[in-house]
């Protein structure tokens, strides 16, 4: 079977850009209503300080969040890190899909206080749009 094209409706935003953070850091805000499906991808690099806690978050207005828990956005890696998603590997991606109803959806770091090497995407799959999407060609 051919591959399918995928690159047409698949729009990728960072949340928090790629660097080393040495405080908390509260990423941007991405507007994910117009998706058929969402994933978080939140990857680190060599550097990661114990303690690190990731913070999933929505809002209908993009000022006002409120975390997310693992039932809000399954997948194995909710399981993995525990319930406050604390302490993540070095070297490690982790994804969650994310099935709330909310407008905006970004990504948060908390406890990292000297060291931390991270990056977080939030992937909007508009599957089912087809040619209505900016940038589609047939």
């Amino acid at each position: 079977m051919p591959q399918r094209e995928n690159a047409s409706h698949v729009i990728v935003t960072d949340s928090i850009v790629p660097g080393n953070y040495a405080a908390p850091v509260d990423g941007d805000g991405v507007e994910v209503d117009s998706g058929d499906a969402t994933t978080v991808i939140v990857s680190f690099g060599a550097a990661v300080e114990a303690g690190t806690t990731i913070h999933i978050q929505d809002s209908d207005d993009d000022i006002t969040y409120a975390d997310l828990t693992p039932v809000q956005i399954p997948g194995i890696d909710s399981f993995l890190l525990g319930p406050d998603f604390a302490d993540p590997n070095a070297n490690e991606t982790l994804r969650w899909a994310y099935v709330g109803g909310k407008k905006y959806l970004r990504v948060t770091l908390e406890d990292t206080v000297t060291n931390t090497d991270a990056h977080a995407q939030i992937i909007i799959d508009r599957l089912f749009r087809g040619p209505n999407l900016v940038g589609y060609t047939a």
